[in-house]
């Protein structure tokens, strides 16, 4: 057995692959200004795509939802099927560095809690020419809220996410890259909770099954760690929600 399908046995059951509800979503979807009646939205990095579904349900636009794992497609097709939206949803398997949409295609994209597997500035840049002209980037992305962390949660998130940084660095990096910042706003707790409950009771439920396979409980140790990290830490860092325009 290999690491994603270890991966895929604890996170299956899950609702979402990340934190994020479909409140804030919502609430990014309305910042939105001067959008025609039905947008056509990318949203990169879906996984089993809740806020794909939930962009078609509020856009009345056409959703494509591209990730890397067929897998996570497939439970979003079906769920877009159950949702009644799957003529607005499209699943594409693909890899977020290598989008090969043409040039203003799309008058949103968006993406919660995978720009970091790419690189919050590298994104901004590369994914620009597919926005026509006036359209808006929407990402969630792990942020730091104060300075002064604990050396414990730094040392942790220097090894998970190094380019992790503070709103402000973030919302320069938007400008230097040729966006107008509309808005942005912290995911709340609440949904960060919801994640990780659902995320620790399927970890628990597969210790007994892996104990005896070491790359598979250090994947399950390395994911009670974050847990934890957020709740000792979680006054210092959470995700962040940035609304942009491209210039």
């Amino acid at each position: 057995m290999d690491l994603w399908e270890i991966f895929f046995d604890i996170f299956d059951p899950l609702p979402r692959q990340g934190p994020g509800n479909n409140e804030s979503t919502r609430k990014a979807y309305s910042m939105l200004p001067d959008l025609p009646p039905s947008p056509r939205i990318l949203d990169v990095g879906c996984g089993t795509g809740i806020q794909t579904i939930e962009l078609a349900r509020i856009s009345g636009g056409k959703v494509t939802g591209v990730d890397n794992h067929q897998h996570f497609l497939d439970v979003l097709k079906r769920n877009a099927m159950d949702a009644g939206v799957s003529e607005r949803v499209e699943a594409v398997e693909g890899d977020m560095f290598k989008l090969e949409y043409p040039d203003e295609r799309f008058d949103i994209i968006w993406t919660e809690g995978a720009i970091y597997i790419m690189g919050f500035e590298r994104a901004l840049m590369e994914w620009k020419r597919m926005l026509k002209p006036g359209g808006y980037i929407v990402a969630s992305d792990a942020t730091w809220f104060s300075k002064g962390a604990p050396e414990e949660v730094k040392a942790f998130w220097d090894s998970e996410y190094p380019e992790m940084t503070s709103v402000e660095e973030k919302l320069l990096m938007i400008r230097n890259c040729g966006y107008e910042v509309i808005g942005h706003f912290p995911l709340p707790e609440e949904a960060w909770f919801e994640f990780y409950g659902d995320l620790k009771k399927s970890v628990e439920k597969k210790i007994k099954k892996y104990r005896e396979n070491p790359e598979a409980m250090e994947f399950i140790n390395a994911n009670l760690r974050e847990i934890e990290m957020y709740d000792r830490f979680r006054e210092y860092y959470g995700y962040e929600f940035y609304v942009m325009r491209r210039i």
